[in-house]
């Protein structure tokens, strides 16, 4: 992208919608609960089949976290204070199960089955993992919002299953769904996309699925949701109904111009901004940051995000930060997790220099926020 081009986006971006005059900083963290990659083991076997990628930072390192990257993140986030003496609050946007693999094959692939994240957990014996994200949620400083039921599109991945696609069928014998396309598949084939859909008749099931979550998330977490991100981005919004009688208020949107999936492969542009109404007593949101120190490239990620930010707050905006889990997991990789803590720490100390008076909050004070203005 240009710097014209970039400009003008961050323009329209952060000038448009809901203003505030404080410096509020929301750092959304994608992915949690998602199991991605089982194990290093599995990854090694896979790579070597060429079904995951050296160069893909998914299939490297994003699973479940363990005790110590919860510990060392909120050792990270309760580093720095705002002005309101609040730590550095993480939104975790999480889905709540990952396929049951066993019961999947069990039915000969004719019905899908899943298992909590939670559940997951527990039969491995992480009860210490339960009781950090415990924690988080009860001291307000790590809480989660609704990412799906899953991170997966279960009519297009069963329909794979069932047709017998060879690497699919491979990956899933390994417990492992978001495997890296090749020439046999089309970008439509994402599996990670949840609400992406062919057939507009898909949507009655994507209803039911996002009832289904909300009720598992609020069965896991003790809350309901009131905030939605959609995996991968493409969302229908004749589902902003369903998400606002259950509980939703808030959704995001990855684009300023949204590129909403109507079906059979075609896509409406719809414009959306900070506290643009969604016709359900909702709002959507945009993310204008971003943190991603784990991609691998050369490239500042703490500068990129201070300018984001400076932007944002030029604008009377709040900066909406992306930060996916990927960046703080070291089950597989410590040094993963490691190196990314140290570019937060680092990240978090400059934001407080430059804005002293800045204000940590989750996603949904933000939401709050918004909608009593």
């Amino acid at each position: 992208m240009s710097s014209l081009v970039h400009n003008i986006t961050s323009y329209f971006k952060n000038n448009i919608g809901f203003k505030t005059n404080r410096k509020i900083v929301v750092i959304e963290s994608d992915d949690w609960g998602s199991i991605r990659m089982p194990s290093r083991d599995l990854y090694e076997s896979l790579n070597k089949k060429g079904i995951v990628q050296d160069s893909n930072r998914y299939d490297n390192f994003d699973t479940l976290a363990n005790k110590k990257d919860l510990e060392d993140l909120y050792d990270v986030i309760h580093s720095v204070k705002d002005q309101n003496g609040n730590p550095a609050k993480f939104t975790p946007i999480a889905v709540l199960a990952n396929p049951d693999y066993k019961k999947i094959q069990a039915d000969g692939f004719k019905k899908y089955h899943y298992e909590l994240f939670t559940d997951r957990l527990r039969n491995d014996g992480e009860f210490e993992v339960l009781e950090l994200w415990e924690k988080g949620v009860k001291e307000g400083f790590f809480k989660p919002q609704y990412h799906g039921r899953e991170h997966l599109n279960v009519t297009k991945w069963m329909k794979a299953l069932q047709e017998g696609h060879e690497k699919t069928i491979e990956a899933f014998h390994h417990g492992v769904y978001g495997i890296t396309f090749d020439s046999s598949f089309t970008k439509e084939d994402n599996y990670l996309a949840a609400y992406d859909f062919y057939d507009p008749s898909e949507i009655e099931l994507l209803k039911e699925i996002t009832i289904d979550g909300l009720n598992q998330f609020e069965k896991v977490f003790g809350f309901r949701a009131t905030y939605f991100v959609p995996p991968n981005g493409p969302l229908s919004s004749e589902l902003n109904q369903t998400f606002s009688d259950n509980g939703v208020k808030g959704i995001q949107t990855a684009r300023l111009i949204y590129k909403e999936p109507i079906g059979y492969g075609t896509v409406k542009k719809r414009f959306r901004y900070f506290g643009k109404n969604t016709g359900y007593n909702q709002i959507y949101t945009l993310r204008n940051a971003v943190f991603e120190p784990d991609e691998p490239v050369n490239f500042d990620w703490k500068m990129k995000c201070i300018s984001d930010l400076d932007i944002a707050f030029r604008y009377k905006k709040p900066a909406v930060v992306s930060s996916h889990r990927v960046n703080y997991i070291g089950r597989l990789v410590p040094q993963n997790r490691d190196k990314s803590l140290i570019e937060l720490k680092a990240l978090l100390q400059m934001i407080l220099k430059k804005w002293p008076d800045v204000e940590f909050m989750t996603s949904d004070e933000l939401i709050d926020l918004m909608l009593k203005k």
